[in-house]
């Protein structure tokens, strides 16, 4: 009998560690998330002063109520884009070879130039007008947060992961990291916290010691509508000061 409780005491342990080695904490998941793509210090990342992107993106046509992707096939468009931390960030999207638009955010200006037009004031907020990588990305958003909770494991195209739920002053975020290996594999955000609409990153590179997604995917209610794969990336690019100058709307 007293063999039989001491069993039963030690199954009770045991149970209670692998429960407790099961669900780590939303703070233990985000430090070890940082580890893995940071190279074990997330600081690694503000030796990167600079970058080049050349993606290739398609555009999904999505009409209201639309349960799958258009089947004509997407809009596939080259972009480009020059970053120079803290606060310099255009992108260029070129169609056919042919420079189409370009988005400035150049020390807390923000604008659209079409086809060479004169500049239009767009408003970013409440979204971060800068490209950041999504490590970074995720650190400005702790930084700013009121709330950091972990809501448990949701199944998303097969995969578990933990979701992890950030409030800011501004948006509700949920970021899903893999119960496995810890790696970013979707994210939301929203200003009511509907979590309907999401972005898919995947394909992982090494770059300089640096773990990066390559591509991402966004979905609106399920659908596809957007899609891009990096071709070329360059860490601490040499960019022409003259990228990031603009003639100011009269």
């Amino acid at each position: 009998m007293r063999l039989q409780l001491l069993l039963g005491f030690l199954l009770i342990a045991v149970i209670g560690h692998s429960q407790h080695m099961a669900s780590p904490s939303a703070n233990e998941i985000l430090e070890q998330y940082f580890n893995t793509v940071s190279n074990g210090n997330i600081d690694n990342w503000s030796a990167v002063k600079s970058a080049y992107i050349e993606s290739e993106a398609s555009y999904f046509e999505l009409k209201p109520g639309q349960i799958s992707t258009n089947s004509s096939g997407p809009k596939k468009k080259i972009e480009k884009r020059y970053r120079q931390w803290p606060d310099k960030s255009v992108s260029e999207l070129y169609e056919d070879s042919v420079l189409v638009s370009t988005t400035y955010h150049v020390g807390g200006n923000h604008f659209l130039v079409i086809n060479n037009r004169q500049p239009i004031p767009i408003d970013t907020r409440p979204y971060e007008p800068y490209f950041e990588f999504d490590p970074i990305l995720i650190q400005h958003t702790l930084e700013k947060s009121s709330s950091i909770k972990l809501r448990g494991i949701k199944k998303i195209d097969s995969l578990h992961c933990y979701d992890i739920q950030v409030v800011t002053p501004a948006l509700v975020w949920h970021f899903y990291f893999n119960t496995t290996t810890y790696l970013l594999e979707f994210w939301n955000n929203s200003v009511d916290g509907d979590t309907s609409n999401f972005t898919k990153v995947y394909d992982y590179k090494k770059v300089n010691d640096l773990l990066i997604t390559t591509s991402e995917a966004k979905f609106k209610n399920g659908v596809l509508f957007f899609s891009s794969r990096i071709k070329q990336l360059v860490l601490n690019a040499p960019i022409d000061p003259k990228k990031f100058s603009y003639k100011t709307p009269q």
